[in-house]
């Protein structure tokens, strides 16, 4: 058998996920009884581990960080010590412990925990026979997969409709949360931060006051909502919480303000200079990559200094930022330099009117309409951001793009259409509101991904193409919150593959 001592870190973490643990009687190194109350999720990148664990240490519950190694040695050899991304570390989880006190590089010392004590014996014997990773899928087995060949096409294209429908009044209402909470800080009746609202909305409380139609017609409520989301897209699925983070913290007032009585050649620069800066993405010019970048970085800097005093909100530390295993079209200093583009349009042209001109021009063909909402986001690259993919390093070949057509149409689909059927909604606006699935179901399918391709593979089986963004997010809303929760009994394909006779 292979030496316990050699066994890879990824069954370790596979360990970890899955609790494969006597858990009733861990302990840390210090004696102190642990309880896990959620693993947490597992992290593919950079990084902790696992984020977002809850752990009970003692009498104490803990919110926050995982991380995993062979032996705590690793802890100080991986420089997790001088890496303030560890800084919300609450268990280093470990094959073998020893005498060393791990601590992150705020100082503070971590609870230990010696896995090799508590392990079920079987993790050994599967490892021992098995190749590494064998039984560690990306993505688990639909629970009918084996099962549901012979569900019909018409059944399969009815619920994954139904779903795509359901999908986007989930988003309807997320917007409508978000516009409920600008419009209760425009009231001054709350001034705290946005929650973060994960899972199924309709578990979100509502509000105890009513919201009248005139509370809604606040364009600028409009225009910042939309900022959130089109930044939310902008981060991708990497970087989308410190993108909608920023969004929330540089508003759009407060770039609006910062543009008052300055020239307009000037407007472009304090924008960008304000994203990066409140991003904690503005670093010393002598790092630049060459003599333009370093010009450059200059003037953003002079500009940040000057609105410094004016941004009362949380300026982001850089280890919050994603740059690992992204493509570098991918990285948030590109995607910045975009959103400042973005921004500036925003400011000075507004974005919910021209969504909704553009959707309501039912004189125009659907792909005349999607051109028209492509070209709301439309930014070339310019200035230093045709040549450099950070402030420090630059391509081998100039950048043709700082947002693809596949952010485009994403952001699209899950901002621009769902705040429009909102408007329809509150504003009784019927001519609209038709055009809202019609046109969504003839917009083409975003790219794949593992989710997609897992449906395509496991139920679809070629009877039915995620061909339309519509029956597209049908199928995601069907994986996420029927598959992945297991409730066959209240799907169409699980009614009838699970049957009992």
């Amino acid at each position: 058998m292979k030496s316990h001592a050699s066994i890879p870190e990824e069954v370790l973490r596979e360990a970890w996920l899955n609790q494969r643990f006597a858990i009733r009687y861990l302990r840390t190194t210090d004696g102190k009884p642990i309880a896990v109350i959620d693993p947490g999720q597992q992290n593919d990148d950079s990084g902790p581990d696992f984020k977002q664990a809850k752990i009970e240490i003692g009498d104490v519950l803990y919110s926050g960080d995982v991380e995993i190694h062979r032996n705590v040695k690793e802890w100080t050899s991986h420089a997790h010590d001088r890496d303030p991304r560890y800084n919300q570390v609450i268990l280093h989880a470990v094959m073998y412990g020893g005498h060393q006190t791990c601590r992150t590089e705020s100082g503070r010392e971590i609870p230990e925990l010696v896995m090799a004590e508590y392990l079920d014996e079987s993790l050994f014997c599967a490892w021992s026979g098995s190749p590494v990773g064998e039984e560690l899928p990306r993505i688990r087995r639909i629970k009918c997969s084996e099962l549901n060949d012979g569900v019909h096409q018409e059944v399969l294209k009815r619920w994954l409709l139904k779903l795509a429908q359901q999908r986007l009044e989930f988003k309807v209402r997320r917007f409508d949360e978000g516009l409920k909470q600008l419009i209760d800080e425009s009231r001054s009746m709350i001034r705290e931060p946005y929650p973060l609202y994960l899972g199924d909305p309709s578990e979100i409380p509502q509000p105890s006051h009513e919201y009248t139609r005139q509370d809604y017609t606040k364009v600028d409520l409009w225009d910042q909502v939309i900022y959130e989301g089109v930044m939310d897209g902008l981060g991708y699925s990497k970087n989308r919480q410190p993108m909608l983070t920023l969004a929330r913290n540089a508003t759009l007032r407060f770039l609006k303000a910062r543009l008052e009585n300055r020239r307009r050649e000037e407007h472009l620069h304090i924008v960008q200079a304000a994203l990066f800066g409140a991003a904690g993405l503005l670093p010393s010019s002598r790092i630049a990559a060459d003599r333009e970048m370093r010009s450059h970085l200059r003037e953003l800097r002079k500009h940040w200094k000057q609105m410094r005093s004016y941004y009362k909100r949380r300026i982001l530390h850089a280890a919050e930022w994603q740059f690992f295993r992204l493509r570098p079209q991918n990285f948030p200093t590109l995607r910045l330099a975009a959103a400042s583009q973005l921004v500036l349009q925003f400011c000075s042209d507004g974005i919910l009117r021209p969504i909704i001109r553009v959707m309501k021009d039912s004189s125009n063909s659907h792909e005349t309409r999607f051109h028209l909402l492509h070209q709301l986001l439309a930014v070339s690259p310019y200035e230093c951001w045709s040549t450099h993919y950070t402030f420090e390093r630059t391509p081998q070949k100039p950048i043709k793009m700082l947002i693809g057509a596949d952010r485009t149409n994403d952001i699209i689909v899950n901002t621009f259409f769902p705040i429009s059927l909102l408007y329809a909604r509150i504003f009784r606006d019927l001519d609209l509101r038709g055009q809202i699935l019609p046109m969504l179901s003839c917009f083409p399918a975003l790219s794949e991904n593992t989710v997609t391709r897992t449906m395509e593979t496991q139920l679809l089986r070629g009877k039915l193409k995620l061909n339309s963004a519509l029956i597209q997010q049908g199928a995601i809303q069907l994986f996420n919150y029927y598959c992945t929760e297991e409730r066959c009994s209240e799907c169409d394909v699980g009614k009838i593959v699970f049957q009992t006779s």
